[in-house]
């Protein structure tokens, strides 16, 4: 692999652990409402809606 092949893969390794540690936050996060405050998340056309309950 040359250098440039190297420091693409290294580029590309940060920004998909870079993802996955926002990934896994906003579950963290949705989780913890979920918990806390009681609030279903359904799957939406356009996204997902929330309801209270």
């Amino acid at each position: 692999m040359t250098g440039t092949g190297r420091q693409f893969k290294k580029d590309c390794d940060f920004v998909h652990s870079v993802a996955e540690k926002v990934i896994d936050k906003r579950k963290e996060t949705l989780v913890r409402a979920i918990t806390v405050y009681g609030i279903l998340v359904l799957p939406a056309d356009n996204g997902y809606s929330c309801l209270l309950l």
